[in-house]
């Protein structure tokens, strides 16, 4: 903490909280509206101490080393310089570590890392499958829970697509030759679209999945903000913790702050573009077992057989766009529920279980707020009591007061009844009371053969490998 505060003190605003966060992992004085203009155009991963921060500082510290051991020939020619700085960059990567709190993504990032060096100082090629499937291997026995995580999807989903990517590229004489002549000052800059774009295709499926969004110009802006961050930002923040013990800092820091700056413009610039994003609805387990599959299948297979993992991400894509929601989901606390409609999901009340209904509306890929979901039609509702339609005659009644007889009048044939008021009423209807709720959580309705079938969270929780 006493390292955030020193940077925010050196780099002012905003800028200075981007760098405490990237740093030391002190978010606390980020503006929430640079949070959603960073995910809105696909930046989001700049803020994260990930796999791009611990590449871009290691291989930063690598090549001071690896260079300014050259320059002093007599010393060169009697150690090892590669070597050397290697391990260098290894010991400054473990540095990063734990300065920034060793979080699980950070711990990922510094594994993957430590192979390539690692790899570097064994004489053995750093950047192979092999590595890779290494790093995966450790990681996995350390924190075997990270292979759910989107972190851990999508890291070594685009470390994986862009090895198997240039594996193939190198194999191509054309990009043989654009080594010679004037074309090698384009090759860089051919090399930066390419892996933007193989790494932004191999992580926007699961992205989409897991955040029900994706950003349209997220390629765009990450060839504008990435050479950026590893250009500007990242060596500088090096420079300024070298030069911290002199008191020589502050050029360092203010570079810092500029390149940053510069990131955050490109942020807000392609946030503020019509149509920056698209949300997407959420979509069964299934759908991301057939992302990983046809990923699998299309970066690690040999031959022809890869256009399987094309087909099969295809048919994945498409039974992603045929799946459904939920028709009703009612809160934990019994006091709202969403009923889909042609229009969109409507709740009952514009107010009220917040963090629930803003849940439910990005899981529909729906970009309303809850006013404007209740605001539509298909949910007669008061302070008291909400009822809406459902298929093949029935209807849900919530119903907020403990007036048992207004409760047993409306127990009805064909209706839900939701009330956390009364445990029982004398009616004929399926119940939904604080004690179904205790057990089950939040509720979700569908019918099915012309009855709803009522699924609670904690149901689905129960029925994991894992639980009991």
């Amino acid at each position: 903490m006493q390292i955030s505060a020193k940077i925010k003190n050196s780099i002012e605003g905003q800028n200075g909280a981007f760098a405490a966060a990237i740093i030391t992992g002190d978010r606390s004085d980020i503006d929430p509206e640079i949070l959603v203009s960073l995910r809105a155009s696909n930046l989001a991963h700049l803020l994260a101490i990930s796999g791009l921060h611990m590449g871009m500082l290691s291989g930063f510290v690598f090549a001071i080393f690896r260079y300014g051991f050259a320059m002093f020939p007599y010393l060169a020619l009697r150690i090892r310089p590669k070597k050397l700085a290697a391990g260098l960059a290894i010991i400054a990567g473990a540095g990063y570590l734990m300065l920034s709190g060793a979080s699980v993504a950070t711990q990922r990032a510094f594994i993957m890392t430590a192979v390539v060096l690692f790899a570097v100082i064994l004489d053995k090629p750093a950047f192979t499958l092999r590595a890779v499937a290494l790093a995966a291997f450790i990681v996995l026995l350390i924190k075997p829970y990270s292979l759910l995580e989107a972190g851990f999807q999508m890291s070594f989903a685009a470390t994986t697509a862009l090895i198997s990517a240039y594996e193939w590229l190198n194999k191509r004489q054309v990009w043989r030759y654009l080594s010679r002549g004037k074309w090698k000052y384009v090759k860089p800059v051919i090399a930066l679209l390419f892996t933007s774009a193989v790494a932004g295709a191999a992580t926007a499926p699961i992205s989409a999945f897991h955040f029900n969004q994706i950003s349209q110009y997220g390629l765009a802006a990450n060839l504008l903000a990435v050479p950026i961050m590893g250009m500007i930002v990242m060596p500088s923040a090096v420079i300024a913790f070298l030069l911290t013990p002199f008191g020589l800092d502050g050029y360092a820091f203010w570079m810092m702050g500029e390149g940053i700056g510069a990131i955050l413009t490109v942020a807000e610039y392609f946030t503020n573009l019509e149509g920056a994003v698209t949300n997407i609805k959420s979509a069964p387990s299934i759908v991301l077992a057939g992302i990983v599959t046809s990923g699998l299948i299309l970066f690690l297979w040999k031959g022809r057989g890869r256009s399987v993992g094309l087909i099969l991400l295809v048919l994945t894509i498409f039974a992603w766009s045929k799946s459904t929601r939920p028709m009703v989901l009612i809160s934990e606390d019994g006091r709202m529920f969403g009923l889909m409609t042609e229009a969109g999901r409507v709740v009952n009340k514009p107010r009220g279980s917040g963090y629930a209904v803003r849940i439910w509306l990005e899981n529909d890929g729906d970009v309303v707020t809850q006013a404007e979901a209740a605001e539509r039609g298909g949910v007669l509702a008061n302070k008291q009591r909400a009822i809406a339609k459902l298929p093949d005659g029935w209807r849900i009644y919530l119903y907020l007061k403990d007036d048992a007889e207004i409760a047993d009048a409306n127990c009805a044939h064909k209706t839900i009844l939701v009330t956390t008021k009364l445990s029982n009423t004398s009616g004929n209807c399926i119940i939904v009371n604080k004690s179904t709720l205790r057990n089950s959580g939040a509720i979700s309705v569908n019918m099915s053969d012309r009855t709803p079938t009522i699924q609670g969270s904690r149901e689905a929780a129960r029925n994991r490998p894992w639980g009991y």
